[in-house]
């Protein structure tokens, strides 16, 4: 009897972990689709507000798991998935062939905060406002 309550008690940890897991990533989907716009960045501890052709960076994510990145007035799609286990979003893009993980540092419904390496491996972070939804 007794290895039979452990087990079931085994089972519903188990159960209530991919439970909460679930959870997480379906409220992280909530709050990731969105579009996006570049509000600053930071690099070696210096912010700086975009400039130029950077001004009007964004990226948006969509439900169907796709993206689009608009940079320097050029785009690229692609797919994106999250990892809830290292709070990461890697996005996909197969015309290019690039993957690009970005670590979620904080998000809610009207800021991310996003940091990845550069293409010289120095350690980024960019200050993402999320656009109002139609």
């Amino acid at each position: 009897m007794k290895i039979t309550s452990k087990i079931l008690l085994i089972v519903l940890v188990i159960l209530n972990l991919n439970l909460v897991e679930a959870q997480e990533k379906e409220n992280f989907e909530n709050l990731i689709v969105n579009q996006w716009v570049l509000e600053k960045y930071e690099q070696n501890g210096e912010v700086s507000l975009p400039k130029g052709k950077h001004q009007n960076d964004t990226m948006i994510f969509y439900k169907n798991h796709k993206v689009k990145s608009i940079s320097c007035n050029a785009t690229q799609k692609g797919i994106w998935e999250y990892n809830s286990e290292n709070q990461t979003i890697t996005m996909f893009d197969k015309k290019n062939n690039l993957k690009m993980p970005l670590k979620i540092i904080k998000i809610s419904n009207y800021e991310c905060i996003v940091e990845f390496d550069d293409a010289k491996g120095e350690k980024r972070k960019m200050f993402l406002k999320s656009l109002p939804k139609n």
